[in-house]
């Protein structure tokens, strides 16, 4: 949510600089430097937009469970999943903590999950990929 707001005040920062390149007294290089700074702030705003509406999705069928977070995508049949839980953890907010949802998927010993190291977990000493929403 912090992120759409972000951007929204972007995007309204985006139209300030693009009324200020239609003035009649603006000099060429004012023109120019407006523009320039018009595009980073769209591509700064699509980025925190592009990266604050992307979920974790997973997926779950007869043939086990789809874990799709970012670039990161897993399948594992049901005889490799040992747990599945859902827990509250904690998140840390601007001087505050608050309770967020968790998703720890549990896979049996000897089961590789080539987990990137931002979503690796434990559950009960065993690892675990960790999905938060």
């Amino acid at each position: 949510m912090f992120a759409v707001v972000v951007a929204a005040l972007l995007l309204g920062s985006v139209g300030y600089l693009f009324s200020l390149q239609s003035t009649v007294r603006a000099s060429m290089s004012g023109r120019l430097c407006a523009g320039v700074l018009s595009l980073i702030v769209l591509l700064t705003a699509a980025s925190f937009l592009h990266h604050g509406l992307q979920r974790f999705q997973v997926d779950v069928d007869r043939h086990g469970w789809t874990v799709r977070i970012g670039r990161y995508r897993r399948d594992l049949r049901w005889a490799e999943v040992s747990a599945v839980v859902v827990k509250n953890r904690q998140i840390e907010g601007r001087g505050h903590r608050r309770a967020g949802p968790a998703l720890y998927l549990v896979p049996e010993l000897g089961v590789s999950l080539n987990v990137p190291s931002d979503l690796r977990a434990t559950v009960d000493g065993r690892p675990a990929i960790g999905c938060s929403t």
